[in-house]
């Protein structure tokens, strides 16, 4: 089985991920909110020199691995490499390292069947996973 998502990555979006990135690393809620002040700003100039900035991203999840296009570059991420996935209310943190997430917004899924099957694969894989 395989699951795919595709989406623009926009600034809007780039913000979101940073808003709960920071929620995830951050243990306080004063810290968080100093946080996110700073990381806002942070994070719409690294959008603006990111290289897919405007452009599709497509994720494609099946029982072996995670793969990520965007025009020009690609990536595999076997599930053991990863260190976990937080589901949130309008999407899914992927992190391979602990202060390091990438997003995939549930609105890049055709339908609520590939978010369940997504939900699924995660389980399957064995890694820790907060959904």
């Amino acid at each position: 089985m395989t699951v795919t998502a595709e989406y623009i990555y926009t600034e809007e979006e780039a913000l979101r991920a940073t808003e709960e990135v920071s929620k995830s690393v951050a243990p306080s809620l004063l810290l968080r909110l100093f946080a996110r002040l700073l990381v806002r700003s942070e994070s719409r100039m690294r959008f603006r020199q990111n290289p897919n900035a405007n452009k599709k991203i497509v994720w494609r999840f099946d029982e072996q691995k995670i793969e990520d296009s965007t025009d020009g570059a690609s990536s595999v991420r076997v599930w053991k490499n990863l260190i976990e996935i937080k589901e949130v209310s309008d999407g899914f943190l992927i992190f391979p390292q602990e202060r390091i997430a990438h997003w995939v917004p549930k609105k890049a899924f055709s339908s609520e069947t590939d978010i369940s099957s997504l939900r699924d694969l995660i389980r399957k894989s064995g890694v820790k996973y907060n959904g």
